[in-house]
């Protein structure tokens, strides 16, 4: 608010409020606009004195009693430190883009209602897009063939010496995994990568590691004895949710758009696997392999901070 006082009046609003609906959540969203680290602006203090006024109401005099407060955040990084003390908010849970079991369900969920043409298999949509993800994270770190070949191998026989002397591993899980990173080796040596195939040949290896990082819960785990395939991991996850979403409704339009020129009715058009190629080309994903490097290590460090390491 533009006068003096009325905001930090008015968080006070929303946890009276809370306290006599109890119990309830108090759930803010972009809390990284209301309580940013103090002491870094350059204003009347309104900033300041709203995060003092935040923390006094979440760990003061006057107890929470059956109130949860939750917030969420695309930039953990620039919170006030305070907030994240025991008493506040003492537990961080780091949504990532979504993996391969969740590109399956929002394809899913958005392809419900939409008339699809038997070329079209859900499954293989959804690894086309993680591939397709793969693809677009290696042009963006213009890695070469033999740089890739290294990086993989390298990764690969880490990934084999660490899984052999990991305790939390049984042996039929080792074995699973040793059979998985041996095929990975495989295709590293007898894929064709000259020419344009390439890029896709060590897209679908990066999709090959990934897979196993997460078939062994690396993507929830950080004592799996894979921690070299995490880089791998990051590279099939470009696409957000959304992203996702906006690539079945190009694809949509387009056959809509198909039938307005044609004798067909609505009811008729189907969605081919020729249209979600067009609208993969068309819908580039918003994330980056440094934004998600930035996150991944953001999550690992906050929650280093939350367990007091």
């Amino acid at each position: 608010s533009k006068w003096f006082g009325e905001s930090e009046k008015a968080i006070r609003e929303i946890f009276k409020k809370a306290r006599m609906a109890a119990p309830c959540v108090v759930f803010f969203d972009e809390i990284d606009a209301i309580a940013p680290a103090r002491g870094y602006r350059i204003d009347s203090g309104a900033t300041d004195r709203i995060v003092n006024q935040i923390l006094a109401e979440m760990d003061g005099i006057a107890p929470l009693r059956n109130v949860v407060v939750i917030a969420a955040t695309n930039r953990p990084d620039i919170l006030d430190p305070a907030l994240l003390r025991p008493g506040r908010f003492d537990r961080i849970i780091y949504v990532p883009p979504p993996d391969r079991d969740a590109v399956l369900e929002i394809l899913k969920v958005h392809t419900r209602r939409v008339k699809l043409s038997s070329d079209v298999n859900v499954q293989e949509l959804a690894e086309a897009i993680r591939v397709l993800s793969a693809e677009k994270a290696l042009t963006q770190l213009n890695i070469r063939v033999q740089e890739f070949k290294s990086k993989v191998s390298d990764a690969v026989e880490s990934a084999l010496s660490e899984i052999e002397g990991h305790s939390d591993v049984n042996r039929d899980e080792v074995a699973k995994l040793t059979e998985a990173l041996n095929h990975v080796k495989a295709m590293l040596t007898g894929g064709d990568f000259k020419g344009n195939s390439g890029l896709r040949a060590m897209a679908n290896i990066v999709k090959a590691l990934a897979d196993v990082f997460e078939n062994a819960g690396g993507s929830q785990s950080q004592g799996n004895g894979l921690e070299s395939l995490r880089e791998f991991k990051l590279y099939v996850s470009l696409y957000t949710g959304a992203d996702i979403a906006a690539i079945v409704r190009e694809a949509s339009m387009m056959a809509l758009r198909e039938a307005v020129t044609s004798t067909k009715m609505p009811s008729d058009v189907a969605v081919t696997m020729r249209h979600f190629q067009v609208a993969f080309q068309r819908v580039q994903p918003s994330l980056s392999v440094e934004v998600l490097r930035k996150y991944d290590e953001m999550s690992r460090m906050l929650s280093r901070v939350i367990r007091g390491l």
